[in-house]
């Protein structure tokens, strides 16, 4: 189970005409967060976007364009009333929250405190339901420059080894 943090922004929406592929796929395959995404999983669980399941924290359109900030009490609202329960039902192995921000939401959701710094939770993986919930650089051009490429590379890496049997 992926978890990403948002899926869009009105800004996006009130483009004319809307674009056909986002129309099409749900999503915009040629968005920097979702190529990044689609050949993590690929080249590290050998997996599809298909294979998955993908949903958000924040299931609502936020106002604005796509790097709007959410506020994190409007996250964690999102994760204890839709998150949480999604897992329960979806009874996944492992969840990958995309970012800080969506880990953080789920922590607290869970009924865990404390607010880690990126490195500390990507480190700090926890068990909710049958779940593992683990931390990753948000696959987008901001979260993957703060992590570093190559540091976010070795991360799916160690994440898949760990989960792959």
């Amino acid at each position: 189970m992926i978890v990403g943090q948002d899926w869009l922004g009105s800004k996006q929406l009130e483009e004319s005409p809307p674009d056909p592929c986002v129309l099409k796929h749900g999503f915009d395959p040629k968005f920097r967060t979702n190529r990044n995404l689609d050949c993590l999983l690929e080249r590290h669980f050998g997996v599809k976007r298909a294979a998955c399941y993908l949903t958000n924290v924040f299931p609502y359109i936020k106002k604005g364009g796509a790097g709007v900030r959410i506020p994190l009490k409007h996250l964690i609202e999102c994760a204890s009333g839709f998150t949480v329960r999604e897992i329960q039902i979806v009874s996944p192995r492992l969840v990958v929250c995309l970012g800080l921000a969506t880990f953080v939401a789920l922590m607290r959701a869970a009924g865990r405190k404390g607010l880690p710094k990126l490195d500390e939770a990507i480190r700090s993986p926890f068990p909710y339901a049958d779940a593992a919930i683990h931390c990753v650089a948000h696959t987008g051009t901001r979260g993957m420059n703060n992590r570093g490429c190559n540091q976010a590379e070795s991360d799916w890496r160690r994440l898949a080894a760990a989960h792959l049997h």
